[in-house]
């Protein structure tokens, strides 16, 4: 068995010993039951916005105990890097960011490989799956999400991969190299980076989406455009405005395959699919935390309405003082920072979160970004697109009250910083919609 310590100021009132077979984690990992522990501050999630608070938190207190609650069984990696992975332009070692060493030598404690399993704020404490009882004075909520569940018809038949966790990447490398061909369901940034990894093993493979193409309405028809182009120059099969209904097994003249709404047969030894993230806030209601939309309710604070409980990271609906407005956003660099920010405010550090989210990928010879608010959903937006077609350069702005919300930018990547200075200036820009869609006018001059 492997013994589990605790550091300064936590204790246990009552340790069952129990076998740890199976358990991984190394350093702080956990091998003793524990029928109730108590700690200073205790973080649910074990990514980079829980890891991210914790090591703030150490920064700024350096004698409180720390205890960060992690349902998988690794220390921090990097999602962002598995399609690298995955393209094998890394080795599995590189894609992680801390060794069990790491928090260790910062005094974290680690449950590896556990999970919260209710939650009772009156008494301030934590039931976990395995039995054991945590008793907190600050809370930080970082479970992130995980990806919608497919379902389909003759599921059972296709091997299905996601790309969510380091295990998944590992499954699509494992399998990847004897492909004959594959099926991309999804219409975001994940099923664009299945696509290129796809595309890079040379791989055949057909996109199916619901929608008109990748990204839906936050692209006009020449936006759609180039990316067909540049699906058609890597050679990857369209069936947009379209979806599955059944998975159909092998017979002697054909090999797997799935049917499509628009009767489409489309062959497969792979299917990835990127539908959508969503979030377990059952967890959190449970306990009357407020909920929203697309996640845990905060102030800027990154406070919930329970005082001592924070969120952060793709659980979290935050209030944005940019937009004014409670806004969910599931990305890394979004996830890093307001793990930092909560880190800092449960500290005592009372600091707004204050961000422009963003997120970007080089995809089948395209560098693609969307940044700030897209507009499905939002009301009295009003579109803009300026384009160059030969050099495949395209931005759409999204303007809302005659001021830039959001973009989506194709090779344009330059000009990420002042739209998002445009953003958060709330500059307002109506009189100038005819110069924004020309292709030579300088965004700077916006700023004055």
């Amino acid at each position: 068995m492997v013994y589990k310590k605790c550091h300064i100021l936590c204790y246990a009132i009552f340790i069952i010993a129990v076998p740890a077979e199976g358990r991984k984690g190394g350093g702080a990992g956990i091998g003793m039951r524990t029928v109730f522990m108590k700690y200073d501050y205790v973080i649910i999630g074990g990514g980079i916005a829980g890891t991210t608070a914790a090591e703030t938190i150490r920064e700024h207190d350096h004698a409180a105990s720390i205890l960060i609650i992690a349902s998988e069984s690794h220390p921090l990696y990097s999602r962002v890097l598995l399609p690298n992975y995955i393209k094998e332009r890394i080795v599995r070692e590189q894609v992680f960011l801390r060794k069990n060493t790491d928090y260790d030598e910062k005094n974290i404690s680690v449950f590896f490989g556990e999970e919260a399993g209710a939650l009772n704020v009156a008494k301030k404490e934590i039931l976990l799956k395995n039995g054991s009882r945590i008793s907190y004075a600050k809370l930080l909520l970082a479970m992130g999400g995980a990806p919608l569940p497919w379902i389909v018809h003759g599921r059972e038949l296709g091997v299905v991969y996601r790309m969510q966790t380091l295990e998944d990447a590992d499954a699509i490398l494992r399998d990847i190299k004897t492909a004959t061909s594959a099926v991309v369901v999804g219409g975001g940034f994940i099923a664009l980076e299945f696509l290129q990894a796809f595309s890079f093993h040379k791989v055949p493979v057909a996109l199916v989406c619901r929608d008109v193409g990748i990204f839906g309405d936050a692209l006009d028809e020449v936006g759609h455009r180039l990316l067909r182009r540049a699906f058609d120059k890597y050679h990857v099969a369209l069936a947009c405005d379209d979806e599955p209904i059944a998975l159909l097994a092998a017979d002697e003249k054909k090999p797997r395959r799935m049917l499509t709404r628009m009767n489409r047969e489309l062959p497969f030894d792979m299917i990835g699919v990127g539908i959508g993230v969503g979030r377990n806030m059952d967890f959190a209601r449970g306990a009357g935390i407020e909920t929203g939309a697309s996640g845990i309710i905060t102030n800027e604070y990154l406070e919930t309405n329970e005082e001592g409980v924070f969120a952060a990271g793709d659980i979290a609906e935050y209030y944005d003082v940019i937009f004014e407005k409670h806004l969910g956003s599931g990305n890394w660099t979004n996830a890093f920072l307001q793990g930092k920010i909560a880190g800092l405010n449960m500290v005592g550090q009372k600091t707004p979160y204050r961000n422009i989210s963003a997120y970007s990928i080089q995809c089948l010879g395209l560098h693609i970004t969307q940044i700030g608010m897209m507009p499905q959903g939002v009301e009295g937006i009003t579109a803009v697109s300026r384009v160059d077609e030969k050099d495949s350069r395209y931005e759409r702005f999204f303007l809302q009250e005659e001021r830039i919300i959001g973009a989506v930018i194709i090779n344009l990547f330059k000009d990420r910083p002042v739209i998002g200075r445009l953003i958060e200036g709330k500059v307002r820009v109506g009189a100038h919609v005819s110069e924004l869609r020309m292709m030579d006018f300088d965004l700077n001059s916006l700023l004055g």
